[in-house]
């Protein structure tokens, strides 16, 4: 089977009542699904090929609904240009069965009776059948913005139009009602839970009041002895860093008169004596020991 003749197939099975088991009827249908379902190309192929079979192909097995939903449902109704060259009768019967199908919104198939209006320019569909392609939508299962369309919409008949009103008028009271029904429980609450503040107050014994107070009076003890002892902590803290800064200025001065007192060692006569007198590796041996203060006997 291929996407050209499955429609012809299902619609034939059905009429020649191929219906039992596994018969041809199912392994069409089973076909048909496929095709329609898994490629957008072949579902407007097939769709082409049920407006030749109008409207057995719609009453028998629901096909040609089935393969707008299928394009709607990926490319909305801008892919719906062969349904608009449906007879109104044929068009009609189209939407009067996905109005069956359809059962929690009717959007798109508003959207699709509208397209099919103004493309028709109501040359060829009397006010009849107008108000008979109109009857299958159900105001009730549209959104709040189709339905404000619809109320605005002059290609939709007055009947249509009259419901559109209503329903959008009920849907205002209901949300009229709704929110007042909200603030008054809110005020309710609000009542309720000021009441209950007033209560508490009230029953408040004597005890209850001095252990309140009490409370309080102790709270404030306890910040004023934390202020106090954060004071004496940030107090402690600069004394400690004065100390460090003396005791730094300190050692400063001492390690520098070190250096000065390590710079002036003088000798004495009789080392000078034995240093003119002796070799030069004596001279050098009296010269180390005197800058580092080790006794001026040299060793030969």
């Amino acid at each position: 089977m291929t996407p050209a003749n499955v429609a012809v197939i299902r619609t034939a099975s059905e009429l020649l009542g191929m219906t039992a088991g596994d018969g041809l009827s199912h392994v069409a249908e089973t076909r048909f699904r496929e095709v329609v379902g898994t490629n957008q190309e072949h579902a407007l192929t097939v769709l082409r090929s049920c407006m030749l079979l109008l409207p057995e192909a719609e009453t028998t097995a629901c096909l040609v609904s089935r393969c707008i939903e299928a394009l709607v449902s990926v490319h909305g109704v801008s892919r719906l240009n062969d349904v608009n060259e449906m007879q109104p009768g044929d068009f009609q019967i189209v939407a009067e069965s996905m109005g069956r199908r359809l059962e929690e919104s009717h959007d798109v198939l508003y959207k699709m009776v509208d397209l099919y209006l103004k493309e028709n320019k109501f040359e060829k569909v009397t006010e009849e059948e107008r108000s008979g392609i109109c009857n299958s939508i159900d105001c009730t299962k549209l959104s709040s913005e189709t339905l404000v369309e619809c109320v605005q919409n002059p290609r939709m008949p007055l009947r249509l139009v009259v419901r559109a009103v209503m329903l959008e008028h009920l849907n205002t009271r209901h949300s009229i009602a709704l929110a007042g029904a909200q603030r008054h429980q809110l005020r309710f609450e609000n009542n309720t839970r000021r009441q209950r503040q007033r209560q508490r107050r009230r029953s408040m014994t004597l005890g209850d009041f001095l252990y309140r107070d009490a409370t309080l009076r102790e709270t404030a003890k306890l910040k004023t002895m934390m202020d106090s002892t954060d004071a004496r902590i940030r107090s402690l803290e600069e004394e400690v860093r004065c100390m460090n800064r003396v005791l730094l200025r300190e050692c400063q001065v001492s390690v520098l008169g070190s250096e000065r007192s390590a710079s002036f060692h003088f000798v004495t006569d009789e080392n000078v004596g034995s240093v003119k007198n002796g070799t030069f590796r004596q001279r050098l041996m009296i010269g180390l020991k005197n800058a580092f203060r080790v006794p001026n006997s040299v060793s030969t």
